[in-house]
C-alpha cells in the first residue's frame, strides 16, 4: 500500500523526467535506454525502447563490484556479456550518485546505455564461435585515468573503426550529461529526505511485484510445458530444443528452461541477464495497466536457467545471434505454455526477428534485423511488417540505408501470401533486397527457415522465411541459413521474412 500516493507520483516523475532527458540527448543513436538504481545495483526506474535490456542494468551495476569499487565522480564504461550486459554492441556507463553529505555515501546508479554497431567489427570472416570473436570486448573500466579519458580504452575503441574525434565528442557529451542526471537525482533526495525517498522506494516495488503477482493469479494453477525449436547454430545442422515448464501455484510462478539444449558452438546463446529480460518481457504483458518497472517487478516469478544451456551460457559462448532469436524463441515457448493455460487471450506465434544480418564494406559495418508477420489473436488478424516481441525497432529507411552505405535497395514491400489462412489470419513479412556496389562480407544469422511459426485452434502456420543470392545472373537459395558470404559488386541479397500463425480453422463460406 502506498501511503501518500501525491508524493510518491511526483518522485516517480521526477526519476522518469530526469531519465527521459538523459536518454534524449542521445537520440540519434539506434537504441538508448537509461536506469537508475539503488547503491545496492537494484533498480529504481527505467526507461527505453527495449525490454530485453532492463535486467541487465542490475547485473552489470552489481557486476563491476567485482572488478572495482566506484570513486565519487567516477564513469565506468563496459560492453562485456559476461558482466551482465546484453550484446557487445550495447555500451553501456555508470556513474556512481553520491550524497552531498559524505564524498564517500554512494546513494544511487545512474547507467546509460547506447547501441555503437561499430563494436562489432572485428571478425566477419568467419561465422563468430568466441565472444572474443564477436567484437571488441570491455570489462566495467574506469572511463578516466588521472582525469583524462583513458588512452588504452580509446585506442582499443578506435581499432573497430570509430572516429576518434566523433568518440571522443560522445564520451564527451556522455560526461555532462551523466553529471546533470546524478546532480539532479541527489537534489531530488536532498528536497524529499533520504528517508522518505527510501520509504517510497520500497512502496513503488511493492506495488510493482503486487500488481505482477496479481497478474499472475489469472493463470490457473498448474505446470504448462512446452517447447519449440532454433533451426541451428551454423556449424551443427541439428535443431536446437528451447523447452519451458511454466509452474503456478497461486501466487508463485517458476518458469524452469531445464531441458533446454546446451550451448552452441555458433553465436546463439544467451547469458542469464537476457534470459530473464526475455521472460520479465512476457510475463509483464500479462499487466493490463502501467507499472513502475523497478526490481519488485523481477520478484514477482522466478527462473531456472541451467548453466551451461543455451539460456545461460558459460564463456567464452558466443551471443550475437542469440539476443536476435533466442530471445524470441523463449517469448515464443513461454506464449505456447501460456495458451494452454489461457487458451483465448494468447495469440498465435510471429515470425521472430529471424532476419538479422551484418554487412561489412572496408571499415563501414551495418546489421539490419527485419520485421516480419505478427501471429493473429482470437480477435484480431495479425499485423504486417513489424518487429515483434522484445525488439521494438523500426525498419531502417531505404534513403538512410542508401545514403550511407555502399548499396542499393532493389526492393521492399510486403511479402504477400507469407502470413498464414484462418478464421484470424496471420501478417505477413517482408521481402527485401539489397544491391551491392562494392566488395561486402555478409554474416547471415537468419532463423525461422525450418520451423514454422505457430498457428492455434487448428490454424495454418505461417510461411517460414528464406534467402536468396544472386550472383553473375544465376538466382540461388540459401540452405544454410548461418553463415558468412562475400558478395562482389552488382551481386544481390534479398531476404523474405516469416509469416506470423493463424488463429483458428479459415471459415469456409458455402453459397447456397
Amino acid at each position: 500500500m502506498i501511503t501518500d500516493p501525491f508524493k510518491t507520483e511526483k518522485f516517480r516523475y521526477s526519476c522518469k523526467s530526469i531519465l527521459n532527458k538523459l536518454g534524449e540527448s542521445f537520440k540519434n543513436f539506434s537504441e538508448v535506454n537509461v536506469a537508475l538504481l539503488d547503491h545496492r545495483g537494484d533498480l529504481i526506474e527505467v526507461t527505453g525502447s527495449n525490454p530485453l535490456h532492463f535486467a541487465s542494468f542490475e547485473f552489470c551495476s552489481k557486476a563491476i563490484k567485482k572488478y572495482i569499487t566506484p570513486k565519487h565522480g567516477e564513469i565506468l564504461i563496459t560492453n562485456d556479456p559476461y558482466s551482465g550486459n546484453t550484446r557487445l554492441c550495447d555500451l553501456f556507463f555508470i556513474q556512481g550518485a553520491f550524497g552531498k553529505s559524505q564524498a564517500n555515501d554512494l546513494r544511487y546508479y545512474l547507467v546509460l546505455q547506447v547501441s555503437v554497431p561499430q563494436l562489432l567489427n572485428k571478425n566477419l570472416k568467419t561465422l563468430f564461435t568466441t565472444v572474443e570473436d564477436e567484437g571488441y570486448r570491455i570489462p566495467p573500466t574506469p572511463l578516466d585515468v588521472q582525469g583524462l579519458v583513458n588512452p588504452a580504452l580509446l585506442d582499443y575503441l578506435c581499432q573497430s573503426g570509430m572516429n576518434r574525434d566523433e568518440l571522443m565528442q560522445l564520451i564527451g557529451e556522455v560526461k555532462i550529461r551523466l553529471k546533470e542526471a546524478t546532480e539532479q537525482t541527489i537534489q531530488i533526495e536532498t528536497t524529499i529526505g533520504s528517508d522518505k525517498v527510501s520509504k517510497i522506494i520500497t512502496e513503488l516495488r511493492t506495488y510493482s511485484e503486487d500488481r505482477m503477482r496479481s497478474a499472475l493469479l489469472e493463470i490457473p494453477d498448474g505446470e504448462y510445458l512446452a517447447h519449440d525449436y532454433l533451426d541451428n547454430d551454423g556449424y551443427d545442422s541439428s535443431p536446437i530444443r528451447i523447452q519451458c515448464q511454466l509452474t503456478c501455484q497461486g501466487h508463485n510462478i517458476l518458469l524452469s528452461f531445464a531441458g533446454s539444449s546446451k550451448q552452441t558452438k555458433g553465436p546463439m546463446n544467451l547469458n542469464y541477464a537476457t534470459t530473464l529480460g526475455a521472460c520479465f518481457w512476457i510475463i509483464r504483458s500479462l499487466v493490463k495497466e502501467d507499472i513502475p518497472v523497478n526490481s519488485g517487478a523481477f520478484k514477482a516469478f522466478s527462473i531456472e536457467a541451467p548453466e551451461g544451456t543455451i539460456v545461460n551460457a558459460r564463456y567464452p559462448a558466443p551471443m550475437l545471434g542469440g539476443y536476435f532469436e533466442t530471445s524470441k524463441r523463449i517469448v515464443d515457448v513461454i506464449m505456447s505454455c501460456l495458451s494452454k493455460a489461457l487458451p483465448l487471450e494468447i495469440p498465435a506465434l510471429s515470425g521472430g526477428s529471424s532476419n538479422v544480418t551484418l554487412m561489412k564494406s572496408g571499415d563501414q559495418l551495418f546489421v539490419d534485423a527485419i520485421g516480419c508477420g505478427v501471429g493473429a489473436s482470437r480477435d484480431h488478424q495479425g499485423s504486417d511488417c513489424i518487429q515483434t516481441n522484445l525488439h521494438n525497432t523500426s525498419l531502417t529507411s531505404i534513403e538512410v540505408l542508401e545514403k550511407t552505405y555502399p548499396l542499393q535497395v532493389t526492393h521492399c514491400s510486403i511479402r504477400d501470401s507469407s502470413g498464414a489462412t484462418g478464421k484470424k489470419s496471420g501478417g505477413n513479412g517482408i521481402t527485401r533486397g539489397y544491391k551491392f556496389l562494392k566488395p561486402t562480407t555478409l554474416m547471415l544469422l537468419s532463423d525461422r527457415r525450418h520451423y514454422k511459426p505457430h498457428s492455434l485452434f487448428g490454424g495454418v502456420s505461417g510461411l517460414p522465411g528464406e534467402n536468396v543470392v544472386i550472383k553473375s545472373g544465376e538466382k540461388k537459395k540459401i540452405h544454410n541459413e548461418k553463415k558468412v558470404i562475400e558478395m562482389n559488386p552488382g551481386d544481390t541479397l534479398i531476404i523474405n521474412t516469416p509469416g506470423g500463425g493463424a488463429w483458428g480453422k479459415e471459415e469456409i463460406q458455402v453459397e447456397n
